[in-house]
């Protein structure tokens, strides 16, 4: 990991402040680069992993780039630079970071100011130890104004703004961040809503899974209940099944029949379409049908959606992950950058988003699945917020229902759990067996 590259040891530093300085780029970098770069300089980093992140991001901008995650780690990588730091791995894990833009003049100013100390430091040792070397006078004269610009910016009316907070303040900021989760969307199982609280504006949900577990009907069931029960408008990218099977699976859902049974009303009932149109949360949905997109063309038809609903988007569902367009890297390569433009698009959107992502290292729907075991999906669950894991129990022949195991793994709030819901194979519907 890149934290462990230090320039000297044991000088004043803040890991933390370097951190939340790059992250704060990173996810939003028009208007946290800006700020940061008018205080500090790369040379101000203690980590030198964070001073090639923030000499890469210096670099992008004076070549007229916005120094976003991309542009970064594209640079890292053309210069060499990218394993020294971490990889991108290591480069990802900003993404997981709390917003912390509002207060990038603050954090800039603390990394700024360690690095005056550790220069004053670097002067006294270098005096103590070699003093007959150096003019006792001048050098006398260069530390105590060194001394006095360090205790200056100590000093500074800005350093420590919106650190020292009464219970009152935090309580203010604690209602700021309750009310963006009521902008959030639940997912309808009670043990993991308890959990997570809701996924918030900004924040990703990845579901894991086996190819034939059922991921498809587990988005849309969670689609469903966000448009019918919490009356949310949903964009769904459909980039596996045709946008007329996600009809077909849509109607099975909210009738409770068989897609046969789908088809031959559709094609024999004149009233079929009107009643399709009252189905609860109907009006609720967008569909995507391609057979490849892009983060930023997400953006795009979010954008275009939006337009056609006078309230907005309230989330986006994209089934799924390994279909998208990501470029002709290798496996990992295109994993990072989904997994990049996945919180980058959250990010820039404020809207939570929920894909669907297939699994490496595991051979059957009925198999545990750990962040251990997964090879090609670890960059892209470290890119969540959360991640849930899906499995099957094993079902007799000719059962009309299964159980679906529902772990998650990972929990920024803390906390994880597991749960079972009931598959009812012949309406595709998913549901919590305790509900009311």
């Amino acid at each position: 990991m890149g934290e462990g590259l230090v320039d000297i040891p044991e000088l004043s530093h803040s890991l933390e402040a370097e951190k939340a300085v790059l992250s704060a780029i990173l996810i939003n970098p028009e208007d946290a680069f800006e700020k940061a770069v008018g205080i500090m300089s790369p040379d101000d980093f203690y980590t030198i992993s964070h001073k090639l992140i923030f000499k890469a991001m210096v670099t992008v901008a004076e070549d007229g780039g916005t120094p976003d995650l991309v542009k970064v780690d594209e640079y890292l990588k053309r210069t060499g630079n990218l394993e020294e730091i971490g990889g991108a791995y290591y480069l990802t894990e900003f993404l997981s970071m709390e917003p912390t833009a509002g207060r990038i003049r603050e954090h800039a100013r603390i990394v700024r100011d360690k690095a005056a100390e550790r220069a004053v430091a670097r002067d006294i040792h270098n005096f103590n130890k070699n003093p007959s070397n150096l003019n006792p006078s001048d050098n006398l004269d260069r530390l105590v104004a060194k001394l006095r610009n360090s205790s200056d910016a100590m000093q500074s009316p800005h350093r420590g703004e919106k650190t020292m907070m009464s219970l009152s303040d935090l309580g203010e900021q604690y209602i700021k961040e309750w009310e963006n989760e009521m902008n959030g969307i639940h997912l309808g199982i009670p043990p993991i809503d308890e959990r997570i609280r809701c996924v918030s504006p900004g924040q990703v949900l990845t579901v894991l899974g086996f190819t034939g577990v059922g991921k498809t009907a587990f988005l849309l069931n969670v689609a469903r209940e966000v448009m019918t029960k919490q009356d949310k408008r949903c964009l769904f990218f459909s980039l596996e099944m045709p946008g007329t099977e996600i009809f077909e699976r849509y109607c099975q859902m909210s009738m409770g029949i068989w897609g046969d049974e789908v088809h031959k009303r559709a094609s024999t009932d004149e009233s079929f379409l009107g009643e399709i149109e009252r189905l609860p949360g109907a009006n609720n949905l967008c569909m995507i049908d391609l057979p490849a997109v892009s983060w930023p063309e997400v953006e795009n038809n979010f954008n275009r959606a939006s337009k056609n609903f006078p309230r907005g988007i309230d989330a986006i569902f994209v089934d799924y992950l390994g279909l998208m367009s990501n470029g002709n890297g290798s496996a990992i390569e295109n994993a990072n950058k989904l997994a990049i433009g996945m919180k980058e698009t959250a990010r820039k959107l404020n809207v939570p988003i929920v894909v669907a992502s297939q699994v490496t290292g595991v051979e059957s729907i009925h198999e545990e699945i750990s962040l251990m075991r997964v090879r090609n999906s670890k960059t892209i669950a470290h890119s969540s917020d959360y991640v849930l894991t899906l499995r099957r129990r094993c079902e007799a022949p000719g059962q009309s229902f299964g159980t679906m195991v529902v772990s998650l793994i990972k929990n920024r709030r803390g906390g994880n759990v597991e749960t079972e819901l009931t598959f009812d194979f012949e309406s595709t519907l998913i549901t919590w067996p305790h509900r009311d």
